[in-house]
C-alpha cells in the first residue's frame, strides 16, 4: 500500500559562494516539479499552480518545502540562497495536485469478501484525500486481502476499508500444539475468537469444555506454553 509521507522536506541544492544574478525560471520551476514529485513518491501526474519566481531568485537556490504534511493542496515553501555570508530567502506557496491509478471497487462488496481481480478496477483520482489511509496502486498490492466493512462501488482502497484475513476464525477447528521437553503434544480446539499470526485468543477444549488462551502460529495451528 503506498502512503503519503507526513515529513517536511529540505531539498540540500544550496551552493555557498557567489551567486549567478541570472534566474533560469524554467530550470527552478522543473526543480520544483522534480522536488515535490519525488516527495510523494507515487502520484503518477502532478499539475501545480505557483506564482511567478522574481528574477532576484538564483538559479542554484535550494527549495525548502515547509508543509508540515503531504505536499499538496496548499504547499508553503521557500527558495534559500546565499550572497556572500548572507542567507536570502523567498517565502511562497503552490497549490498541487496529484493524480494516480488507484484501486476501487467495481460492485458492492461485502465485509470479509476475499478480493479478486474481478472486484476492483484502477481509476486515476487525485490523491490528496488518501494522505492518512494511504491507496493501492495495482494488483499485487491488493492481492491476499479482504474487505474490513462495507465498500460502495467507486470507493478506493486503503487501511480503512481493508485488511488481512483472519488465520483462525471463531468457531473454527484448528490444532493446538505445545511442548514439554522432547515431547510435542497437539490437540483439536474451538477458536473461540478470530486471531492473525502473533494474536492470543480464546479456544476451546470441545471435549473437557476447557477454555485457555492459544496464540495463533499460522492458517488452522496454534501453541501454548
Amino acid at each position: 500500500m503506498i502512503k503519503l509521507p507526513l515529513a517536511i522536506l529540505l531539498i540540500p541544492i544550496l551552493s555557498v559562494g557567489a551567486v549567478s544574478r541570472t534566474t533560469d525560471v524554467q530550470s527552478l520551476r522543473q526543480r520544483l516539479h522534480e522536488t515535490l514529485q519525488e516527495a510523494l513518491l507515487s502520484p503518477a501526474r502532478l499539475e501545480i499552480d505557483a506564482p511567478p519566481i522574481p528574477p532576484r531568485v538564483p538559479g542554484n537556490a535550494r527549495l525548502v518545502l515547509q508543509h508540515a504534511g503531504p505536499p499538496l493542496g496548499m504547499v508553503r515553501m521557500a527558495w534559500e540562497w546565499y550572497e556572500g555570508s548572507e542567507l536570502k530567502r523567498f517565502a511562497t506557496h503552490a497549490v498541487v495536485r496529484g493524480y494516480s491509478k488507484v484501486a476501487v471497487a467495481r460492485r458492492p462488496l461485502a465485509q470479509g469478501t476475499v478480493f479478486s481481480s474481478d472486484d476492483l478496477q484502477f481509476v486515476e483520482k487525485e490523491v490528496s484525500r488518501f494522505g492518512i489511509s494511504g491507496f493501492y496502486a495495482s494488483w499485487n498490492d491488493v492481492h491476499g486481502l479482504v474487505a474490513s466493512q462495507y465498500i460502495r462501488p467507486g470507493e478506493a482502497l486503503g487501511a480503512g476499508n481493508t485488511t488481512k484475513p483472519y488465520e483462525v476464525s471463531r468457531g473454527q477447528l484448528s490444532e493446538v500444539m505445545t511442548q514439554k521437553g522432547n515431547i510435542r503434544i497437539s490437540a483439536r480446539v474451538e477458536a473461540l475468537q478470530n486471531g492473525r499470526t502473533g494474536d492470543w485468543i480464546q479456544v476451546k477444549n470441545p471435549e473437557t469444555h476447557k477454555v485457555f488462551r492459544a496464540q495463533v502460529t499460522a492458517a488452522g495451528q496454534l501453541r501454548v506454553e
